[in-house]
């Protein structure tokens, strides 16, 4: 008996539906190339000023936290689909290399945070908030997930939009990482070297 009632609910909500659909595209064909990449990167830039409060600690994230080296920023949310799906592959490059990640979650809450990150593991060495997404505005982000890499002196290296795969951390992370991809035993190698030569030069230390 609550058929047509149904079918008919159905039927009005199909044009909302794709309304819905063509304003999406519509955004992401004014903000992202067809690569999916931002238009207006913030590659280059200086990490912005925050204030931003970090889950189970009374401390706060703020920019002079991301001097002195690399942090891969990722810009993640408990409600949102594609965050999911990319969260293997940041436990795999957190579980790689020894690239500090942190996760800021956007427009969510900490109960949230929390669940999420108790059943899909945790990445992050650090987890901050951005609960009103102004910080978001800041850094360049356009929706979630989004991810940045940042240099040792502060400032943004690169800049990526939707979630990390291996063919997008090939292109746009791998190429200013190659510390990290040096075998341990061959740094030390290229350490004793280096010593070696400075000794030779006479400018090493007695």
């Amino acid at each position: 008996m609550n058929k047509k009632p149904l079918n008919k609910l159905g039927l009005l909500l199909i044009p909302g539906l794709i309304f819905a659909g063509f304003v999406w595209l519509a955004i992401a064909g004014l903000t992202q190339d067809k690569n999916g990449q931002p238009l207006v990167s913030s590659a280059g830039k200086a990490v912005p000023e925050m204030k931003l409060p970090i889950l189970n600690s009374r401390k706060l994230l703020t920019e002079k936290q991301f001097k002195g080296k690399k942090v891969l920023v990722n810009f993640f949310a408990s409600w949102c689909v594609p965050c999911i799906a990319e969260h293997e592959f940041l436990k795999a490059v957190q579980v790689a290399i020894p690239l500090p990640i942190i996760g800021i979650a956007y427009k969510d809450k900490d109960a949230a945070i929390k669940k999420y990150l108790k059943e899909h593991g945790n990445p992050f060495q650090t987890v901050a908030f951005d609960r009103e997404g102004r910080s978001a505005i800041d850094w360049g982000v356009t929706g979630v997930p989004e991810t940045f890499l940042v240099g040792a002196d502060g400032v943004i290296i690169s800049h990526v939009s939707g979630p990390l795969s291996i063919p997008v951390w090939d292109k746009y992370f791998k190429p200013f990482l190659t510390e990290f991809l040096v075998p341990p035993e061959k740094n030390t190698e290229n350490k004793k070297a280096k010593e070696d030569e400075a000794k030779k030069s006479g400018t090493g230390s007695d």
